[in-house]
């Protein structure tokens, strides 16, 4: 495992992130923290994301391409913007689909890009899961957030030979609360967990320490004119020009990032203006990882972005009955 990952710390039953952990993160806009999932869950999961490709995913049905290159202005179809309220399936764009009949020409698993992006709320194994007290604790503790809430989750499967590379980016610029100049902006803080060993082989997260200090380069805008049977443009909206390149670029300056390569089971905390990245998946092993974006209930959802819905289920509250 690379060396380039400093504070790997270990879980365990541990309720709150130690002083050392919070300053790691305020530092670098992220963190690692080993040993989160057990072996035991980790199974649960995968096993329950194998009953919902086997009993749920019918890709003549219900597929679209998932891909994050050509994001400054295309046509997104219901099927995505519907996503935020269901369990949705992405395929890869190296994926073999029929296309007179849908159908895809390889197995089904190792087609699927991910899946998002209400597994949270609508898998009763999965809500269990990312409604877990302590995740809570953490994000209060390296956030400014009164009350975190999951706003999406996504299942990331990064199939073997035909993951695809995911270009630099920053969560904030896809999730993000009303703009108010009057106040400081609350960013969104990532939860990504390994399903799976992240190697640098098989298309681990790469990292741009202190990135997240520079601020954010751009901003996805929903545009509601434009929206025709179904479909509604999203267009970038650029925050900071000296950032662009980072976000266009898989290579700028590529030298400055570090992989974050992890063990099975490890939690990496993003501050939602890092940048981060992952290249493609050339190995013959795979590297799921399921991943949850939390917001704060104190500050109301920008009308802007693409999730548009109201979050009046207090899943934390039911799970921490």
């Amino acid at each position: 495992m690379s060396a380039n990952i400093d504070k790997n710390v270990k879980s365990g039953g541990q309720l709150y992130l130690r002083e050392d952990q919070i300053n790691f993160f305020n530092e670098n806009g992220y963190l690692t923290v080993e040993d989160f999932i057990s072996d035991e869950t980790i199974g649960q999961l995968r096993q329950e994301i194998q009953s919902l490709i086997e009993n749920d995913f019918h890709p003549e049905q219900n597929h679209t391409i998932f891909s994050t290159s050509n994001q400054d202005k295309k046509k997104m179809n219901a099927y995505f913007l519907d996503s935020v309220n269901h369990i949705s399936f992405f395929l890869e764009n190296k994926a073999k689909v029929n296309k007179d009949t849908g159908l895809l020409e390889q197995d089904k698993k190792t087609s699927v890009n991910k899946i998002g992006h209400a597994l949270h709320e609508k898998d009763e194994v999965f809500r269990k899961f990312s409604h877990q007290q302590k995740i809570y604790n953490y994000v209060k503790q390296v956030s400014e957030f009164e009350k975190p809430y999951v706003a999406q989750s996504m299942y990331i499967f990064k199939p073997p030979g035909i993951g695809g590379e995911v270009i630099a980016h920053q969560d904030a610029t896809f999730l993000y609360h009303e703009r108010n100049k009057e106040k400081k902006e609350k960013f969104v803080i990532g939860c990504w967990f390994a399903l799976e060993d992240a190697t640098v082989e098989n298309g681990c997260l790469w990292g741009l320490k202190g990135s997240h200090k520079w601020g954010l380069s751009r901003r996805w805008i929903r545009d509601e004119s434009t929206k025709d049977n179904g479909y509604c443009e999203l267009i970038m909206e650029p925050e900071d020009e000296k950032l662009i390149p980072y976000v266009t670029d898989m290579n700028y300056e590529h030298d400055k990032y570090v992989p974050l390569e992890v063990k099975k089971g490890t939690m990496i905390m993003l501050h939602g203006c890092l940048l981060h990245k992952s290249f493609e998946n050339t190995s013959d092993k795979g590297r799921e990882a399921y991943t949850i974006h939390l917001l704060d209930k104190a500050e109301p959802l920008s009308k802007e972005g693409w999730i548009q819905r109201e979050f009046n289920e207090d899943y934390f509250e039911q799970a921490n009955k």
